[in-house]
């Protein structure tokens, strides 16, 4: 791992992974190292969920088995963006992941990311949830991106959210208690 890396945003969508990086983060941000990690990334096992209710279940649990301040999981698991040669072509959810990171680099830390806007993507994939469902997947700890207005048009985080929705305090990546 880089020493002045930050924000780390896995390529791999593996649960293998995010485990080595979950460590990797526990470690660096104790009192004594102070290098305060945190990453985004996605549920790899929501990628082929086709109900808004498997997308509760699978997300959801994924993002309460974490429950860690530094840890953002972002849904949807898929889009679609037109590249440089013309061409539509579906992207995981890493890139939708990297593309939050990205709004936060952008921005100053003391704004917050919730209403932000992206306009890297075309369309979001997956299944189309209720506001309530939104509700109770963020609820979770799930950081929801929405496109209201449909494909080719913004996109944008629902709301700032970490992983570990027990306090105030830590449900927001931009405070740490």
């Amino acid at each position: 791992f880089i020493e002045s890396v930050w924000r780390i945003v896995p390529a791999d969508e593996s649960s293998d992974i995010n485990k080595v990086i979950d460590r990797h983060i526990e470690k660096c941000s104790t009192y004594e190292e102070r290098k305060e990690r945190c990453v985004v990334y996605c549920c790899p096992e929501a990628n082929d969920v086709a109900t808004a209710s498997s997308v509760i279940s699978t997300v959801g649990a994924y993002a309460e088995e974490k429950q860690n301040e530094r840890i953002t999981l972002t849904y949807p698991n898929k889009a679609t963006r037109i590249f440089s040669d013309g061409i539509v072509r579906q992207v995981k959810g890493s890139f939708i992941a990297a593309a939050y990171a990205g709004i936060e680099a952008a921005m100053p830390v003391f704004n917050s990311k919730t209403r932000a806007v992206t306009t890297v993507f075309n369309e979001l994939l997956g299944p189309k949830l209720t506001r309530g469902q939104k509700n109770e997947l963020a609820a979770k700890g799930v950081l929801i991106f929405e496109q209201p207005d449909g494909a080719g048009e913004d996109i944008f985080c629902r709301h700032q959210l970490t992983t570990d929705m027990s306090s105030v305090d830590t449900r927001e990546n931009s405070i740490f208690g």
